[in-house]
């Protein structure tokens, strides 16, 4: 998520993972697309979140991100999802951003 989701995401993150019944992490993506001073989640590129994944240093299973980043399957950088895809070792899914489809995309 953007750095402003991780604020409200980072502190109920156990309890979220309680309820899905399986470990989960955060990674923050910085949006570097904007010079680093947009901080939503909505105005996530394609190309960061690809920075992100690639240099996670404790790779998921898969990574969920927030729908909002995306119009239609597309990014602000025009990157398709399927692109995203194409281009990681893992896969990435975009999930509702609400905590119910966060738990429904992890359980």
């Amino acid at each position: 998520t953007g750095e402003y989701g991780a604020g409200v995401i980072g502190p109920v993150l156990d309890r979220v993972a309680a309820l899905a019944g399986r470990e989960l992490r955060l990674l923050t993506v910085r949006n570097d697309f904007f010079g680093g001073n947009t901080a939503v989640a909505g105005l996530l590129t394609g190309q960061d979140i690809l920075a992100a994944v690639q240099s996670d240093t404790e790779p998921a299973g898969v990574y969920l991100i927030p729908d909002v980043a995306l119009s239609g399957d597309r990014f602000l950088d025009e990157m398709s999802l399927a692109d995203l895809n194409a281009s990681t070792d893992v896969p990435v899914v975009a999930a509702a951003a609400t905590v119910g489809g966060l738990l429904g995309a992890a359980a």
